[in-house]
């Protein structure tokens, strides 16, 4: 298995996650360190890892050139702040190995959050349990696959899937969401994908996303709509629709017809329309932060705080000692001072 971190300019994270692999990367995991950072990542880089440095390159350009370095038949990407257990991703390497009709799997997540003097804890993705993307119909797995959506960009995944990724039009899609669910909506049509019961990553959720980013702020509904957008999705729908007519024996129509209906069915599910920035919105929109503040929206916060403990409760009592003692080394990573990058 290949683990890929790509990182930009932030060298204080790239050293804490490369200092966590270095204590516990096995024989058979290489590394890839791919770096849009302006300048040349100064501290050590550990032994099976590889650091290469792309100044200014976007996030898909720099997987595209980082891909075909990739000489095992498993991928899986770590973000820069994320720590992903090796035994846990060689266990899903184990499954795809004995399940050759599966294109990935992943395990159970733990969020993890850094306040003031402590780390906050919680169970990652409540709907990772309801995940079922098993129907051996390629057109069905796109609508298991938002049925609920988990995202599994940091599974573990064929090399293959990633080789057909880049045969796509991604040079047409710069919209964040919207790259997220080609890759996702891929692997569906490439193979189905397991949640399987064991502890795989912690998920720091300390940093605030770039909200500010248009590559960010604008979600799928906006783009399938909008005329601004039709070049992006229709290379977003025609590519996808091309690898559907592949792998299932479908005419170009009756795969066009299938992704549509699962982006239909996410659009339902996890997008809601724009809303007019109005004085009258704006007012109303006060107004109900501080009914919540002091009514149903502190009783409803109250409810959702123990519905998340009693969650990460259960996900701990499964955890064996193994995965406790792991969980605590991660934990106290997050919550130590960030560590400035020593210079060579």
């Amino acid at each position: 298995m290949t683990l890929i971190i790509p990182t930009h300019e932030r060298q204080q994270y790239l050293f804490r996650v490369l200092n966590y692999y270095a204590e516990r990367m096995p024989g058979n995991i290489t590394g890839l360190v791919v770096d849009s950072s302006a300048d040349r990542y100064s501290g050590i880089v550990p032994p099976g890892f590889a650091y290469h440095h792309a100044p200014g390159v976007p996030l898909m350009e720099k997987i595209r050139r980082i891909i075909p370095l990739v000489l095992s038949p498993y991928v899986v990407f770590c973000a820069d702040d994320d720590f992903i257990l090796p035994r846990a991703a060689l266990s899903c390497v184990a499954f795809l190995d004995a399940n050759r009709d599966f294109a990935s799997a992943q395990g159970h997540y733990i969020m993890a959050k850094l306040n003031a003097g402590s780390v906050d804890l919680d169970a990652g993705y409540a709907a990772i349990s309801q995940v079922h993307i098993q129907s051996n119909d390629p057109a069905e797995r796109l609508l298991q696959l938002f049925s609920p959506y988990v995202q599994n960009f940091y599974a573990v995944h064929r090399r293959s899937t990633w080789e057909a990724f880049f045969t796509l039009p991604t040079q047409r899609v710069p919209h964040y969401c919207v790259l997220e669910l080609l890759h996702a909506m891929l692997a569906a049509i490439h193979g189905k994908h397991a949640v399987l019961p064991l502890f795989y990553s912690v998920r720091d959720r300390s940093l605030e996303e770039d909200r500010k980013n248009p590559l960010r702020r604008v979600n799928i509904r906006s783009i399938s709509t909008m005329p601004t957008y039709s070049d992006e999705y229709e290379a977003f729908l025609s590519g996808l629709a091309g690898q559907l007519q592949q792998t299932a024996g479908l005419d170009d129509a009756s795969a066009r017809h299938a992704v549509q209906n699962a982006v239909d069915l996410y659009i339902k599910n996890y997008t809601s329309p724009p809303k007019a920035k109005t004085l009258r919105r704006r007012v109303e929109k006060i107004a109900g932060k501080v009914v919540d503040l002091f009514g149903r929206g502190a009783r409803r916060k109250r409810v959702e705080e123990e519905s998340r403990r009693n969650e990460l409760r259960r996900l701990l009592e499964g955890f064996d000692v193994l995965s406790k003692t792991e969980l605590t080394d991660i934990t106290r990573r997050i919550g130590a001072p960030q560590r400035e990058t020593p210079r060579t």
